[in-house]
């Protein structure tokens, strides 16, 4: 499989979206447009992404951007208090065309 441009696939939880935490950049960093294809997925219950740093976001990114309500932070970790049933599910479907779209071979 050759990959041209690769694409990221954050879900949400990887992204570094607070700029108060040490190691995180500033949200206009991490909002400003990509130079490879994105998709995002975020929760509504996710602690960590205040809900103006994800309206930046999704302003910024209106086509690459899934919320997911009530969804928290970690949704897609099968087998973890934070699984969200319907939620995940959903994203790796999204996750696995969004690949298939993005990746030769």
């Amino acid at each position: 499989m050759t990959v041209s441009n690769p694409p990221v696939l954050p879900a949400g939880f990887e992204l570094p979206l607070e700029p108060r935490l040490p190691r995180i950049g500033a949200i206009d960093q991490v909002a400003s447009r990509p130079a490879c294809p994105w998709l995002g997925f975020f929760g509504t219950a996710d602690p960590y992404i205040p809900p103006e740093s994800l309206a930046v976001i999704r302003d910024r990114h209106p086509d690459d951007v899934v919320v997911y309500a009530g969804a928290d932070h970690g949704f897609l970790r099968d087998g973890s208090e934070a699984y969200h049933p319907d939620a995940a599910p959903d994203a790796w479907a999204r996750a696995l065309a969004f690949l298939g779209r993005h990746l030769d071979g």
